[in-house]
């Protein structure tokens, strides 16, 4: 699936990269990832705590805000085990809340967060909502707003910078 058994592969393959190359240094482990790669950078976070920094770029941090802003669109990706009858409608509940990483902030590694003030497609409200409970948990999370009106990368050269002096201590 998009986000779960996304997140499930990507922890798979970080574990056969520490087995296959001896260079890997699970004391130095940080992710990367924008939109859904964002949310599923995340959630790898919370669930390993080998991972040290999540840099994340507009991500949906919650789930059930996201199905709400497009139910057409989502409708199946979200549902389509509860709607084909294969799960009980608390079981779709709980996959539901395990895919939104606004529900494990306690359990989330450094994070880096950048979202545009005006992104069309996953507001800015996910963002700020994930600083709100991250710093009210005691978290650590640095997050940036940019001006450009997208959905992603944005042309301002501090966003790289920022990038670089945020993982620059897993590299001393």
């Amino acid at each position: 699936d998009a986000f779960d058994g996304a997140t499930t592969d990507a922890l798979a393959f970080l574990n056969v990269t520490l087995k296959t190359f001896r260079q890997g240094d699970e004391g130095r482990i940080a992710i990367y990832g924008g939109s859904r790669g964002g949310t599923v950078a995340l959630l790898a976070s919370a669930r390993d705590q080998r991972i040290k920094r999540a840099i994340v770029v507009a991500a949906p941090t919650d789930m059930k805000s996201l199905y709400q802003l497009y139910p057409d669109q989502f409708k199946l990706l979200f549902f389509n085990e509860l709607l084909s009858g294969k799960i009980t409608e608390s079981e779709a509940r709980r996959k539901f809340i395990a895919i939104s990483p606004i529900h494990f902030t306690e359990e989330l590694s450094k994070v880096q967060l950048h979202h545009d003030k005006n992104d069309p497609f996953v507001p800015a409200e996910f963002a700020r909502r994930l600083s709100y409970e991250m710093k009210a948990n005691g978290k650590t999370i640095d997050t940036y707003f940019y001006d450009e009106g997208i959905h992603g990368f944005w042309s301002d050269k501090n966003y790289w910078e920022r990038v670089q002096e945020f993982i620059k201590p897993l590299m001393e």
